[in-house]
């Protein structure tokens, strides 16, 4: 047997990639994050809402805005991210080892008080909640 029929080994692959990246992707805006990553997702426009761009002064976006989103996604497999609005990089997780101390710089929020060093604490799963972080660094002093 002879052909292109014998190359199926290689072209059952290609066309699996083609359909992913074409037709999954594109129109159903399907995303996959690994296992050993996390998604963090970047809305490039908003077309219909009150919350068309960020407040002067913030760099993450917590109502919907277009910019950095606050939800980042988990490993699994996620609808509704289409190309044309949504931009995902899948990075690498931070963990700080037991026994050690991370350090947590935020260019986004409230600022310190006047004199402190530190920040005071916000509940927000040891920051794995950046809504909740920054929502809570906001409406409390």
């Amino acid at each position: 047997m002879s052909g292109i029929l014998s190359y199926w080994w290689t072209i059952i692959p290609l066309f699996s990639v083609i359909f992913y990246k074409f037709t999954l992707r594109f129109f159903f805006g399907m995303v996959i994050i690994p296992e050993d990553k996390i998604g963090l997702v970047t809305k490039k426009f908003v077309l219909f809402g009150d919350n068309k761009q960020l407040p002067d002064g913030k760099i993450i976006a917590l109502n919907g805005e277009p910019g950095f989103q606050a939800d980042t996604l988990a490993p699994g497999l996620y609808w509704g991210y289409w190309v044309w609005q949504y931009s995902i990089d899948s990075v690498e997780f931070t963990t700080i080892p037991k026994g050690k101390i991370g350090l947590v710089l935020s260019k986004d929020g409230s600022q310190l008080l006047k004199g402190s060093i530190l920040a005071r604490h916000v509940e927000c799963d040891d920051f794995q909640d950046a809504r909740a972080f920054f929502n809570k660094r906001r409406t409390k002093r």
